[in-house]
């Protein structure tokens, strides 16, 4: 771009002036977001009803799952879901945004602005989603849980995108999921496992952080905060230190190189199905082991939380 021929008059005559130049605006501050999986809960307003009931998971550094209930219209929440994003102090959904203090979320409206209602414009943290084991049935009054260690049956919401489809196929299997308690009701975030085989309530993935298994060749590897520990049909079984994956990419990543054995474990969320046996999983696995490379699917345990931390 050509300068104008009068622009060094123009600044001197300001500088005579005391004027002083426009400041840079100042460096949008980058918020930590929220230790993973978080939810946060509260009453959000409504145009005609008393409120929003609002729980909002964010499952991994790239999911979330949004559960509303419309206070004395509906019963059942609706669920929503897809990636998010932090913005400097905005937290984006893929519909709308929070402003994110590092404790709480302040609901904003369109033009990025705190909705306007004392008290009904914030999220607070909540506890965190939990794993619910156990056989899963649908009735003529929705899905029923019954729990692993027995207990009454279990209402069940699915907010997941596979669980209502997979039961029809697969009726009467033992799940593992991600839920809400919700009063006498369970609300489903996500599908960890689903299976009319394999292990089940007499199996539970108790201290581990995931398993992963893949077929052609036959191959399973467990994943807790000692080691991870891979076995192949006809190979020595091969182990490396546990240490935190970390996310890119959209994935949570490992690899390790421990003298004779390099390992690289990449677990991607996303339905898998498996290739020969009555089972669905909620991740998809790859493995990396000298070079040999292993695709099958994958699944949480009980320290799921400790994935990408200490």
């Amino acid at each position: 771009m050509r300068l104008s021929a009068s622009l060094p008059l123009i600044l001197a005559a300001a500088c005579a002036h005391g004027d002083k130049a426009p400041a840079p605006p100042a460096p949008q501050q980058q918020v930590p977001p929220p230790d993973l999986p978080a939810i946060f809960t509260g009453t959000l307003p409504c145009a005609d009803c008393p409120g929003i009931e609002t729980r909002l998971v964010f499952l991994d550094p790239a999911r979330y799952v949004l559960a509303e209930r419309f206070l004395e219209r509906e019963v059942e929440p609706r669920f929503s879901s897809g990636a998010w994003v932090v913005e400097g102090e905005t937290l984006r959904l893929a519909d709308r945004a929070f402003r994110w203090d590092g404790e709480t979320l302040l609901a904003l409206d369109a033009g990025g602005k705190p909705i306007a209602v004392q008290g009904r414009n914030t999220l607070s943290p909540g506890e965190a989603p939990t794993l619910a084991f156990g056989t899963i049935r649908r009735t003529t009054d929705g899905l029923k849980l019954e729990p692993c260690g027995g207990g009454a049956r279990i209402e069940v919401v699915d907010g997941t995108a596979h669980l209502s489809q997979a039961i029809e196929e697969l009726p009467g299997s033992f799940v593992e999921l991600v839920a809400l308690p919700a009063g006498e009701q369970l609300w489903a975030v996500d599908l960890q496992r689903i299976a009319m085989e394999g292990p089940g309530c007499e199996q539970l993935p108790t201290g581990l952080v995931a398993r992963a298994s893949g077929n052609e060749p036959f191959w399973g590897l467990e994943i807790d905060q000692r080691s991870l520990r891979l076995e192949r049909l006809g190979q020595d079984p091969v182990g490396t230190p546990w240490a935190p994956f970390r996310w890119e990419r959209g994935a949570y990543r490992y690899f390790a190189d421990a003298g004779e054995t390099r390992l690289g474990v990449v677990l991607t969320p996303g339905f898998c199905p498996d290739t020969m046996a009555p089972v669905a999983t909620g991740y998809r696995a790859e493995v990396e082991v000298n070079g040999e490379k292993l695709q099958g699917c994958a699944w949480l345990g009980t320290e799921w939380k400790r994935l990408d931390g200490p």
